[in-house]
């Protein structure tokens, strides 16, 4: 075996997930060995997945109906508020439009002045003639604003995390990741066909201990880890690991998704929250579709890594079109807006601060999220899955607050929660009574 999980009883919802529905090892053609399985009458079987999983999904989707919370299809921009389309209004938190731009007047021009000048797409992959100045643009500006030598873009967060750690891994290599790393993460390092071991979420002494045990014999060590965790809303401990990294001279990737633009003074990330300089860490991933109110991924760090991804790992931008024009002007113009009104980092710390202490002050279990982070989960103690706390999601929107429920099998058995996402634009008001919303159809979900 290649994979060596964390110590405990943790299981990974993924692998949960795909042995509950996915055919066995040698089966994938046989879906007359899974629930549903059969003759189709096309001459054949029928696939695994329009047995058992369909059977599932089809359940939920007719046991929530209309009023389903993860489908409901959305009118005009979200700004703490939203609007669907059959004209409901809510207070809505499944958005992470951190700093309130989705729609600011700076952003939609600098897109709209992209599309016009280089179309709405590129056409082509950016080594084989889409290369456009925004892109260039747009990877000096990150770079810049990282404390990076260089930056690269492309099309999406998950292809970059795949893309690059199954490029920069192979069988000689170790790496070490947090077990409550972002599925892309889990995935990249899963196909890369290093060794892979895993540490318990946030606990650098386990880490240490299995950098003693194996740490030695491979070509390189790499440890991954996320700044701002998108389940629980807590912090790497960055100085630590960078201790560690010290003695132990492993590679460090930090995945930057929910931090830039939310941790530090002026949202440049985990380093700067820690006070740590940018070029400590090797490798800064992030995306663009959060407090940057755009879409896609970007790789960071010293100018050999970066023209080594540019040019040799295959989908990054290998293979893949570009970033649409439109994409990158928008997040150029939302990290334009963010130097320019670092006050936006300072509100949502505040708001989400208010937000977290309602919450608590009314009874409810936030876990491990850190004070100030946009990322607020409520803890459901009874083991759920995800049809129990879609029915809890489709109350709360029926009493005017979307938010999201996961369980199992997105989050562990004993890990339901609601997870809700503050924005700078959320008015106080509208937390007060969120947080008196949310506490009252938690406890009445408990009695």
């Amino acid at each position: 075996m290649r994979d060596m999980p964390a110590a405990g009883p943790r299981e990974d919802p993924v692998e949960a997930l795909r042995r509950r529905f996915a055919p066995r090892s040698g089966e994938r053609g046989a879906a007359a060995a899974e629930p549903g399985g059969g003759p189709d009458g096309r001459g054949g079987r029928r696939p695994w997945w329009e047995g058992e999983a369909w059977a599932e999904v089809a359940a939920q989707l007719a046991a929530l109906g209309a009023d389903d919370p993860y489908r409901l299809a959305r009118s005009g921009r979200p700004a703490g508020r939203i609007r669907f389309a059959d004209g409901r209004r809510c207070i809505a938190f499944c958005g992470y439009d951190y700093l309130g731009l989705n729609g600011h007047e700076e952003v939609l021009a600098a897109a709209e002045e992209s599309a016009r000048r280089y179309g709405t797409s590129c056409s082509a992959s950016r080594l084989a003639g889409g290369e456009c100045e925004v892109h260039r643009h747009l990877e000096e500006a990150l770079a810049e604003f990282l404390g990076t030598e260089a930056a690269v873009v492309t099309v999406g967060g998950y292809v970059t995390n795949v893309a690059v750690l199954r490029f920069l891994l192979d069988r000689r290599d170790l790496v070490l990741h947090d077990s409550l790393a972002h599925h892309s993460l889990v995935e990249g390092c899963a196909v890369s066909g290093a060794r892979r071991l895993v540490f318990r979420h946030n606990d650098i002494g386990h880490l240490e201990a299995l950098l003693r045990a194996h740490g030695t014999g491979a070509r390189q060590v790499l440890v991954v880890v996320e700044s701002l965790y998108s389940m629980d809303g807590d912090i790497a401990d960055l100085p630590r690991i960078l201790d560690l990294k010290e003695r132990h001279g492993f590679v460090l990737m930090v995945d930057e998704a929910h931090s830039v633009g939310t941790l530090g003074r002026s949202g440049r990330g985990l380093c700067e929250h820690w006070g740590v300089e940018p070029a400590a860490v090797d490798i800064l991933m992030g995306t663009l579709s959060k407090s940057l109110v755009s879409c896609g991924g970007f790789i960071a760090g010293r100018r050999a890594l970066v023209e080594v991804l540019r040019h040799r790992c295959p989908g990054l931008l290998l293979y893949s079109a570009g970033l649409p024009p439109p994409a990158a002007g928008a997040a150029l113009g939302a990290l334009r807006v963010l130097e320019r009104e670092p006050g936006r980092v300072a509100r949502l710390r505040a708001r989400a601060s208010l937000l977290r202490g309602r919450l608590q002050e009314a009874g409810c279990d936030v876990g491990a999220c850190a004070d100030g982070s946009p990322i607020v989960p409520v803890m459901l103690p009874e083991r759920r899955d995800m049809r129990d706390v879609a029915v809890l999601s489709r109350e709360l929107l029926h009493r005017g607050v979307h938010v999201v429920g996961l369980g199992y099998p997105v989050v562990p058995r004993d890990g339901a929660r609601l997870r809700m996402f503050v924005s700078a634009a959320h008015a106080e008001a509208d937390l007060e009574r969120a947080a008196a919303v949310v506490a009252g159809a938690v406890a009445g979900a408990r009695g």
